[in-house]
């Protein structure tokens, strides 16, 4: 996988679906600190973020969820690859 962004929550990759073959965006949020605590902004960011995808599946201007799970340490979100670069610079 390809890093494509990280910040507080995590990193974002580039990879591969097996199931499509297509490229798809990997969202990886922390939910543990280096000392094995829970970081509960994490946990509340990704099940905040999953809930608001679901709620505006199919909608043609919002990037899809294609799935999301998660371990005991990190949560992951497999979205659509956004090919045309940041949001920031069109706004």
């Amino acid at each position: 996988m390809i890093i494509v962004c990280s910040g507080g929550f995590g990193e974002v990759y580039i990879a591969r679906s097996l199931a499509s073959d297509e490229y798809v965006a990997v969202k990886m949020i922390k939910l543990v600190d280096e000392h094995g605590r829970n970081i509960k902004k994490s946990h509340n960011s990704y099940h905040n973020e999953v809930a608001m995808l679901e709620a505006v599946r199919g909608h043609s201007n919002v990037i899809k969820l294609y799935d999301a799970m998660h371990t005991q340490k990190c949560a992951y979100l497999f979205l659509e690859l956004a090919t045309h670069g940041s949001m920031r610079t069109y706004i």
